[in-house]
């Protein structure tokens, strides 16, 4: 008697943990359910479990796949998207990693207390962005990598391409960023430059940096010399960045918040 054996491979649940760092804590164990997207079409649910940990918390998901291997990416991607949300809701660093033993988070007298509310909310917001403007969801995982990554200039480059990526996507007067003569499109500062006047109205009226009509040509110059690998690495051009950093950092913040409220009538800091 042969003994028959499917080849077509069997999805099955694995259960992920995932460790949280940031300046973050619950209280009592958390359990609920949420939705979970991956493939078009393919909706389930996914039970999640979280617990605070010494460094933030612990987050256990169940992710349903047919490749053991794969169960830690996919779990990744996920929670990270939510992660992503979550981070600029509470505006604080938040990093996930596989390994229990990573230490992130430097010593604070203050730690957010989150609720079940919380990751709910933030995996609904994430699905929501993933299947209608994954290109926003992106801006989001920049701005958390900023927060969180203790080198200068990355953090620079960040927060810089979570406003770029933003606009170069969306801005909504493309044409204006076309030359009238050779028809070519003058690129991400003019998007920047339309988005923001999307936003906020002409310089002399943009939010955080009032009248500063130089402010993105200046910043897209840094930006290309990091991102190009020509920006020197001295005390004088470190200084230069440590400088910049804090105004980029409120600029790409408020422009992602009002960027959520006017076009997905969003709150994201609702918290």
């Amino acid at each position: 008697m042969k003994l028959k054996i499917n080849s077509m491979a069997t999805t099955r649940p694995f259960e992920v943990t995932l460790n949280v760092s940031g300046s973050v804590k619950v209280k009592d164990k958390l359990r609920f359910d949420t939705l979970k997207e991956l493939n078009a079409g393919e909706v389930f649910q996914s039970g999640i479990e979280v617990q605070s940990s010494e460094e933030g918390f612990d987050i256990v998901v169940t992710v349903y796949t047919s490749q053991q291997e794969k169960a830690n990416k996919i779990a990744l991607l996920f929670v990270g998207r939510m992660l992503d949300v979550l981070s600029i809701k509470l505006n604080v660093p938040l990093f996930v990693s596989l390994h229990s033993d990573w230490k992130y988070v430097r010593k604070t007298n203050q730690k957010v207390v989150l609720q079940k509310q919380d990751f709910q909310s933030s995996f609904q917001f994430s699905r929501l962005i993933d299947d209608n403007y994954a290109t926003f969801l992106r801006g989001l995982s920049w701005y958390r990598k900023a927060l969180y990554t203790e080198d200068p200039y990355d953090k620079y480059f960040a927060f810089w391409l979570s406003i770029e990526v933003i606009a170069n996507k969306f801005n909504p007067n493309k044409e204006n960023c076309r030359d009238p003569k050779t028809g070519r499109h003058k690129g991400s500062i003019c998007n920047i430059w339309e988005c923001f006047k999307h936003l906020w109205g002409e310089s002399s009226n943009w939010e955080i940096i009032r009248g500063q009509d130089r402010w993105i040509d200046e910043n897209a110059e840094i930006r290309n010399k990091i991102g190009h690998g020509t920006f020197s690495v001295d005390i004088r051009s470190v200084d230069e960045v440590l400088q910049k950093l804090d105004l980029l950092r409120q600029v790409s913040y408020k422009f992602l918040l009002d960027w959520a409220r006017k076009e997905f009538h969003i709150d994201l800091d609702e918290n």
